[in-house]
């Protein structure tokens, strides 16, 4: 029954590192050869299945230095320049990557990696602040200055407090940023 698992990964040797595979494969054209003769004993089955063992240690997929490269670059990535949620996409798939194991299936390998691409591709860059910044500035500027009447002046401190939340939301987007900051024209 081992043989038989053993045997059926010889139909993804796309999955695997070459010189792993072959190694693999070697073992099992000699697996083949002991487990065929006619005169085999306990021994010559405890080292087939010894070979077996060590060329199945020695398998690794491909998609896991995949995965070792795009982590590189995830670790690379700064957190304060991207929204929350992108970043903690992105946190959560090198979670996911790093707590694979030598056990762990060719399907999990691949949506581990999957995902670290995806959450990478999909970053959001925090919108730029500057703008508005200036923006509030000015507009407290105006009303301290006193330039307007008591009705327009609520409206203009309404408008000022709405891009003073923006400033200090970490997700806000640069269509809101953009919004708040025309009402403070």
């Amino acid at each position: 029954a081992l043989y038989e698992e053993y045997e059926a990964i010889l139909d993804f040797a796309d999955r695997y590192v070459e010189e792993g595979f072959q190694s693999f494969k070697a073992a099992m054209k000699k697996a083949d050869g002991i487990l065929n003769a006619s005169d085999i004993s306990q021994t010559d089955i405890d080292e087939c299945l010894e070979v077996l063992e060590q060329a199945i240690a020695g398998l690794e997929f491909i998609v896991a230095g995949q995965i070792d490269a795009v982590l590189e670059d995830a670790e690379k990535v700064k957190e304060g320049l991207y929204t929350p949620d992108s970043y903690q996409s992105l946190k959560d798939a090198v979670d996911q990557a790093k707590a694979l194991t030598k056990d762990s299936s060719y399907d999990d390998y691949n949506t581990a990696y999957e995902q670290l691409q995806s959450a990478l591709n999909n970053l959001v860059i925090r919108p730029e602040k500057t703008a508005l910044i200036d923006a509030v500035e000015a507009a407290r500027q105006k009303v301290a200055e006193g330039a307007y009447t008591e009705a327009s002046k609520n409206l203009y401190k309404a408008a000022i407090e709405a891009a003073e939340a923006v400033l200090e939301d970490v997700a806000a987007t640069t269509t809101k940023i953009n919004e708040v900051s025309a009402a403070l024209l």
